[in-house]
């Protein structure tokens, strides 16, 4: 089977050779993975990332495994899946400027991953312009920099994709086996991908695979495997947690379809600085990079109808392997996973926030670039040059913001807060106290 159908792969060079808009693309790419890592002594740090470092230091000081994490706002606690995910870094230094930094490293990761895989899956044509959107987006930048569960999901939603991908085109057990401990440490990150078994089950079912009893077995077992200790939590606790969980007001489908539009770009950024634009920032700029995140979205628009009119013009029976391409598969994937969010989110009263929409990463980018690559020659040359000039302006935003949280920061009134380096004195005998191992650990 061909690995996909919209483009055949090209050598690298043979690539920038004949397309001159993929040298700013990759550019783009490279500046916004490096951006990610400036000044990160200025990371956004208050009480949630605090208690996160601590627990996961304390834990790893003890030699404990832990049973939860932190608690959410509707008092539900989190699984414990990031605290030992923090491990690594802590093992290194107990720092917070470190374990973000490890943070900041796992999304690079998860980047070099994107563009690897739609590489993979259709030539750079395919890979170039989504991954230099997620590179360059400025809320990506934001919800990448911070000790929150939430900026480490996007790496396990590259790794559990490819491996679905591998499962369905190989039907290697191990594949199976891979992506059900992928989407069991995923869905221990953030109540936001609880939906994920499900619009799994969901594509598989589309796609017509039937995993053998045997393989089901494994999968159940990994699942309970690593929710192991946060199943005991629960039985210990009489599951009083659970039934004392609470909801929030619900958002709009309007409010959530802003979020999963501008969490790609740079819409609703005020919620980051506040309500008065930070001075150091041109008053042109964020209306430009949203009037580009908006452009983006017309584009996933597209890409969405010519992607599913190619899908159902070439199988009436969406059976695997004689029709879909595996690039086919993962925008069904996607789709699973973004039309299930919605779903839970209108009929569970979610409230709209922004990292509420990371779980469908990479979805509009994708989208776009599938645009792109159907598109009529000319057409798809004059928005390619678009998109190359509204990642350079998401660049350019990123820097400006760069610059407020390092020499601005009274700019800020926002959800961002004061950077850690200038609420750094107030931080320090607490770190101190993390150090020395003098935080307890909670009861039970």
């Amino acid at each position: 089977m061909r690995r996909q159908e919209y483009a055949m792969p090209m050598r690298v060079f043979q690539f920038l050779r004949r397309e001159a808009l993929a040298i700013p693309l990759s550019l783009a790419i490279v500046v916004g993975v490096i951006l990610r890592f400036l000044a990160l002594d200025a990371m956004e740090f208050k009480a949630d990332e605090f208690n996160a470092f601590a627990l996961a230091a304390a834990y790893l000081q003890h030699g404990s495994l832990p049973q939860v994490g932190l608690q959410s706002s509707t008092g539900l606690f989190n699984p414990p899946f990031f605290l030992v995910l923090l491990w690594p870094a802590l093992l290194f230094r107990v720092d917070p400027l470190f374990v973000t930094g490890w943070i900041v490293l796992l999304n690079a990761a998860g980047i070099l991953g994107l563009f690897l895989f739609l590489r993979r899956l259709g030539g750079l044509t395919c890979a170039l312009p989504a991954t230099a959107v997620v590179a360059s987006a400025p809320w990506l930048f934001i919800l990448s920099r911070k000790i929150w569960a939430q900026d480490a999901l996007f790496p396990f939603l590259i790794l559990m994709g490819w491996l679905l991908i591998s499962y369905a085109r190989d039907r290697r057990p191990w594949h199976l086996w891979g992506a059900a401990a992928s989407i069991a440490l995923l869905t221990q990150l953030h109540m936001s991908t609880w939906v994920v078994p499900i619009a799994v089950a969901l594509w598989l079912a589309i796609l017509r695979i039937r995993p053998r009893w045997r393989d089901m077995v494994i999968v159940i077992a990994v699942f309970l495997i690593l929710y192991l200790p946060y199943i005991a939590f629960h039985v210990q606790d009489g599951f009083e947690n659970l039934t004392h969980t609470t909801t929030q007001n619900a958002g709009s489908i309007l409010h959530q379809l802003r979020w999963m539009v501008g969490i790609n770009g740079a819409v609703g950024l005020d919620y980051i600085w506040g309500p008065v634009r930070p001075a150091a920032i041109p008053s042109w700029l964020p209306g430009a990079a949203g009037a580009g995140t908006w452009f983006l979205g017309i584009g996933a628009v597209a890409g969405l109808f010519l992607s599913m009119k190619h899908i159902l013009s070439s199988s009436s029976r969406l059976r695997f392997p004689q029709h879909l391409s595996a690039l086919d598969q993962y925008v069904l994937l996607l789709l699973c996973i973004a039309l299930l969010s919605f779903l839970n989110y209108l009929v569970m009263g979610v409230p709209a926030f922004p990292h509420y929409h990371l779980v469908f990463l990479p979805l509009l980018p994708l989208l776009c670039s599938l645009a792109l690559m159907m598109l009529p020659k000319r057409i798809s040359l004059l928005a390619t040059l678009l998109l190359a000039i509204i990642v350079s302006v998401f660049l350019v935003l990123v820097l400006y913001f760069l610059t407020v949280i390092t020499d601005h920061p009274d700019q800020l009134n926002g959800d961002y807060g004061t950077p850690y380096r200038n609420a750094q004195d107030h931080w320090i005998p607490y770190i101190d106290a993390v150090r020395k191992g003098q935080v307890r650990l909670p009861k039970g």
